[in-house]
């Protein structure tokens, strides 16, 4: 089952992003374990992986609360592994002819209910078993995770549209924890701390985008058998288009569409010039930007995980090095720079130019939650013009969730 097994590992990452605590750390040793397997030479079945989560499950359960956590996170964990296994099971009987009816059922059906039903009747008819319509559909258009955005599905999904912060200032006494004596503070209250809690909250609005696709060409491409090929390049394209566009409204804002069509429901990181609770901004302390610089900035984000963005330009500029007066330049790559400031990634993005002044963003991707509220992938005829429209919309917002989990490194004003 490995082929299959590699492709639910990014299902495991979802469930791991929207824990926290135990449950959290339990689906990281969970995840851990699992991508060691898919890193080596050889096949593993349910049974040894089965018996691997409840190994790992074992070590975490010290009480009730935690036990039943555990319990609710190991039970998804053990359904995306016997979909994996299910998977492998149909594998054999999804057909040439299968794809073939997968694509033409979606390709002409009227609407998103008529398509699922003849997916599921080619599934009824076809006797698979074991996997979703929207397992068959990825199957099928060989859909994989490099088809997605690697920054959007690195991101935090959260059930949640609200949550609570707040500053704490380590050196006052008010808002530090304190010990308590039952021998000397016998009767005496417990202090209360002064810590105001402050709400933040995400709106969901529907991101989308929608294609064209003429009956002729429809036609053509069923007359020459490549109707799934069409699709999947159809679907592969909106997808990553949608999470794209929330990773650019994420990092400098929506500069390209204008009035209502904007995207909005996602908090800026870095348009700020000025800090607060969630993001710390700095200026170059020269001139030119330096690998200083980019170090002072990744410091000043407290997260395990950080991840690097600069502009097409800093990226030249930092990786030439000089090796002593008069030597000769070379070119670090960017995993060599990102082991130098202690960063898990370093990325391009030649965009971030668009923002006046901006050099680079650090940020935790673990900290930066996204709600997302439903998705949408429809497809519907336009008889009027004679064409196909597929529609992909994901009702979706996003915000800083870590007290200084990001930091902006922008020219002084």
């Amino acid at each position: 089952m490995k082929k299959n097994f590699l492709m639910n590992l990014g299902r495991l990452q979802g469930i791991k992003n929207a824990l926290t605590g135990d449950a959290k750390d339990f689906a990281d040793a969970v995840l851990e374990a699992f991508q060691s397997f898919a890193d080596d030479d050889e096949e593993h079945g349910i049974d040894e992986l089965t018996k691997k989560v409840e190994e790992i499950a074992g070590t975490f359960a010290s009480n009730e609360d935690v036990e039943n956590k555990i319990a609710e996170v190991r039970e998804s964990i053990m359904q995306v592994v016997r979909g994996g296994a299910a998977g492998a099971k149909v594998e054999n009987k999804i057909s040439g002819k299968v794809v073939e009816q997968v694509a033409n059922a979606i390709l002409r059906s009227r609407s998103h209910s008529e398509a699922i039903n003849a997916i599921e009747g080619v599934m009824t008819k076809n006797d698979i078993t074991g996997l979703s319509y929207q397992q068959l559909v990825d199957y099928v258009l060989n859909i994989k995770q490099d088809d997605a955005d690697e920054v959007f599905d690195a991101l935090s999904v959260t059930p949640f549209a609200k949550w609570f912060y707040g500053e704490l200032n380590e050196s006052n006494a008010d808002q530090v924890a304190k010990q308590w004596d039952k021998a000397s503070q016998k009767g005496v209250t417990k202090d209360l701390q002064t810590l105001a809690l402050n709400g933040k909250s995400i709106e969901c609005k529907e991101v989308y985008k929608m294609q064209r696709i003429a009956n002729s060409d429809l036609n053509a491409a069923e007359e020459a058998g490549q109707q799934t090929q069409l699709l999947a390049s159809a679907v592969a394209e909106l997808r990553k288009s949608v999470k794209a566009a929330a990773v650019r409204a994420m990092l400098i804002g929506d500069k390209v569409n204008s009035g209502n069509k904007q995207i909005t429901s996602f908090e800026t990181i870095g348009t700020k010039k000025a800090t607060d609770a969630f993001t710390t901004v700095l200026n170059p302390e020269g001139a030119e930007v330096t690998l200083v610089d980019l170090l002072r900035t990744v410091k000043e984000v407290k997260a395990d995980r950080k991840w690097l963005f600069i502009t097409s330009a800093l990226e030249v500029q930092l990786r030439k090095m000089v090796y002593g007066n008069g030597g000769t330049a070379t070119i670090i790559g960017l995993e060599d720079m990102a082991k130098m400031l202690g960063v898990e990634r370093v990325i391009n993005k030649g965009y971030l130019a668009n923002e006046n002044g901006l050099h680079a963003i650090v940020m935790s991707p673990d900290e930066y939650r996204v709600k997302i509220r439903k998705t949408l992938e429809i497809p519907f005829p336009e008889y009027k013009e004679n064409a196909m429209y597929l529609l992909y919309e994901m009702d979706m917002a996003g915000a800083i969730h870590g007290i200084k989990s990001t930091a902006v490194l922008r020219a002084a004003e």
